[in-house]
């Protein structure tokens, strides 16, 4: 449930048995695997939307979490991206709405990201 750490937030999977809920985590982290690794900036948009539909599980949550930081903070390719910036923002919203004890991360993520740019002096999030 919430919270306990089983690997479900608000919107778990439903019943069903252990194997199926634990198949179905494995091909949710797969896809969140494959879509982080790859990296791709020109789909971020369909990718994000992707990733979006497995966040009701709390490692992919955030293992997406992270890649977002990273992206949005580190990677010199995305960072300060405007044309990316909205598809990060969907998902870090989605990832506190379908893992609320994450919601404190994506905060701290966002005020970073604004604070880089506010440090950068460059106004690079403008468009």
């Amino acid at each position: 449930g919430e919270g306990d750490g089983s690997g479900e937030g608000d919107q778990g999977t439903g019943g069903g048995d252990g194997s199926s809920r634990r198949q179905s985590l494995l091909d949710s982290l797969r896809v969140a695997l494959d879509v982080c690794s790859a990296n791709a900036v020109a789909s971020i948009s369909a990718d994000s939307a992707e990733l979006a539909r497995h966040l009701h599980w709390y490692p992919v949550a955030c293992g997406v979490l992270t890649w977002a930081h990273s992206n949005m903070t580190r990677n010199t390719a995305t960072r300060f991206n405007s044309d990316l910036l909205p598809s990060y923002l969907k998902l870090l919203i989605a990832a506190a709405a379908a893992q609320p004890q994450l919601r404190q991360q994506v905060c701290a993520v966002l005020t970073e990201v604004l604070s880089l740019d506010a440090a950068d002096g460059t106004g690079a999030w403008a468009t």
